[in-house]
């Protein structure tokens, strides 16, 4: 019997509950998916591994196989062939005297067992599940065990993947991410100077706890509008997605009190946007005296094509 599942984690829970032992072949492990095995793995079973460690495998996770290695229940090893990336993800459970085959692109990770938007194959197929066990003993007997010495250089290697991945990450997040649309008052209820420097200085801000960290939220490439009390929208603008912090009003006793983004395609309106023309061109009646707040994507296309 074959089935397709999106999610493996409830599968996963069901059968190691009682599974009698596990072969797993993953192109990565996370702290995360280790912990996840262990939590639900029946505590008799034993556990055979093959990890790969072209994607940033954990090496808290490569110590801890490293450490009970041959010790009683769990054996494992890497892959670590020059010039392939090691890229399987194939589960291979026993479970009351039967094997069950999960292959598909979750890696062990909570991602991939829970998070993600994963596919995945599951059989029991006996000849199927029989043949993939055979491929998994004879590469695990052609794998290299983790040393001490593979951990020291794997450690550094490891630290600089995971900034090149967060910086990755937020790239490709600014490419693929929608913007949000926001109202941020401009503070002229204080005193013109917050206003004026919003403008002159191409920026959006706020002032003090809490108000201040709510410009953190804000991401690379969301619309900001500026709402001057009494007038309406007065200028726009898209966030750099990089809060900066200065002293409010250059006091030095103030120091950090002012958190700002500066805005690109940044513009002064010719005439203000009032709060009844946003009401009317909204249908809602938004509440101007918040420092920041968030409304409808509709809503703010339709500001933003005032630009």
């Amino acid at each position: 019997m074959i089935q397709y599942k999106l999610k493996l984690a409830s599968e996963f829970e069901k059968l190691l509950k009682d599974c009698e032992e596990i072969w797993f072949a993953v192109a990565m492990i996370s702290d995360s998916g280790f912990k996840y095995i262990q939590n639900h793995i029946n505590q008799t079973a034993r556990q055979n591994y093959i990890v790969g460690v072209g994607l940033p495998t954990s090496p808290r996770v490569l110590k801890k196989l490293k450490d009970v290695q041959d010790k009683g229940f769990i054996k494992s090893r890497i892959y670590k062939k020059t010039g392939e990336l090691f890229h399987p993800k194939a589960y291979i459970l026993k479970t009351n005297k039967e094997l069950t085959v999960f292959i598909g692109s979750g890696n062990c990770t909570i991602g991939g067992f829970k998070n993600n938007y994963e596919i995945s194959i599951m059989t029991n197929d006996t000849i199927v599940c029989n043949n993939l066990l055979l491929w998994f003993k004879e590469l695990f007997s052609n794998c290299d065990e983790i040393t001490d010495d593979f951990l020291d250089s794997y450690k550094q290697l490891f630290q600089k993947r995971i900034k090149w991945i967060e910086q990755d990450k937020k790239e490709v997040q600014s490419i693929l991410s929608e913007p949000d649309y926001y109202i941020l008052n401009t503070n002229i209820k204080e005193g013109k100077p917050d206003e004026i420097e919003m403008l002159s200085r191409k920026k959006a801000a706020a002032y003090f706890d809490p108000w201040k960290n709510r410009i953190n939220s804000l991401k690379k490439g969301d619309r900001v509008f500026l709402y001057s009390s009494g007038k309406g929208i007065i200028a726009m603008g898209e966030a750099s997605g990089v809060t900066l912090q200065k002293e409010y009003q250059n006091k030095i006793q103030f120091k950090d009190e002012e958190h700002y983004q500066k805005l690109t395609s940044f513009k002064i309106l010719s005439k203000p946007l009032s709060a009844s023309q946003i009401k009317k061109l909204s249908n809602k009646g938004y509440i101007f005296r918040q420092v920041l707040f968030r409304i409808a994507k509709k809503d703010g296309e339709k500001i933003w094509a005032r630009k």
